[in-house]
């Protein structure tokens, strides 16, 4: 029988045929000892050929690891996060995209990092983009978030401020996410649309705790970046949904935290606007337009009402 793992990597997936194989071997193929994890593959409503894929795994890796396969039929990321969270065995959550592919010593950091870090509530790696069809024109620093990119350097600290994990690389006590209720479900992609602010929501919830949650910079993950996200139509739909997002996660605070998120984005788009102005200056139009319709959509998300 297998033994009771310490980490449950979870990988929730929609409609990632092209790239589900490889996030999944890649967590299969890990260096940390085979009883220390599972591996559990939520699939959200895949319309494509996901299922079969990821049932082809758990069936050709059943013999050697603890792998499973389960279908949550109720659409949205933050559906697929709590089924995991549900069926998870592991003290420790640990998710990834289905389109990240994990160094093989991902896992192994992170268990050595519990083991000397028992208290903490959860920890998030290094984010590195792998652009299939090469780094777009538009692309600065100021952009990076779009394709979840999480790089602060060598050396571990605690998130605080406006840092904090993103979803392609994020691990959490179990015990801690149950006490403060799971995923919101209002929050988080539904199917090819949706709104953002769950992982920002998570991460704020769980610091409440008195948990702190580490940047762990020896885990780490690549996110592959197709050419559909690189488009001026993407940054549109990505930047409202974190509008919208954050619209709906601040509603919920009162009036008072959503007047200083007023403030507050007012004077990001400001300060957006005078960025986008030294690009355009310096004849970089590509991000300067780029910068521009994020903080306008940031905007239009914010005050959607539909």
């Amino acid at each position: 029988m297998p033994t009771t793992p310490t980490i449950s990597c979870i990988i929730c997936s929609y409609n990632r045929d092209n790239y589900i194989v490889d996030a999944i071997e890649s967590v299969v193929n890990q260096t940390l000892d085979r009883d220390l994890y599972e591996i559990l593959i939520i699939d959200n409503n895949s319309k494509d050929r996901t299922a079969e894929l990821a049932k082809g795994l758990v069936q050709k890796h059943r013999d050697t690891h603890q792998i499973h396969y389960f279908l949550e039929t109720d659409q949205g990321l933050s559906y697929a996060r709590n089924r995991g969270l549900a069926e998870a065995k592991g003290e420790w959550l640990c998710y990834i995209d289905d389109d990240a592919i994990a160094q093989p010593d991902f896992l192994e950091s992170i268990y050595n990092f519990i083991l000397k870090h028992p208290k903490a509530g959860g920890m998030g790696g290094k984010i590195l983009p792998k652009y299939v069809h090469g780094k777009p024109s538009w692309m600065n620093p100021f952009m990076e978030g779009l394709v979840s990119k999480v790089d602060y350097g060598n050396t571990v600290f605690a998130f605080s401020g406006k840092r904090f994990p993103i979803g392609c690389n994020m691990t959490y006590k179990k015990t801690a996410l149950e006490k403060i209720g799971r995923f919101d479900v209002d929050l988080g992609r539904k199917g090819d649309t949706g709104v953002a602010s769950e992982e920002k929501d998570i991460f704020l919830k769980v610091a409440a705790l008195g948990l702190p949650v580490y940047y762990l910079p020896d885990a780490v993950v690549a996110h592959v970046i197709e050419s559909d996200r690189l488009q001026y139509s993407y940054i549109q739909k990505i930047s409202a949904g974190i509008g919208r997002g954050e619209r709906m996660r601040i509603a919920k605070l009162g009036a008072v935290a959503v007047f200083k998120k007023n403030i507050e984005l007012l004077a990001k788009f400001a300060a957006g606007s005078i960025i986008a102005l030294g690009y355009a200056l310096s004849l970089q139009f590509a991000k300067a337009k780029a910068v521009f319709l994020f903080r306008v959509n940031v905007m239009r998300g914010w005050l959607y009402r539909g």
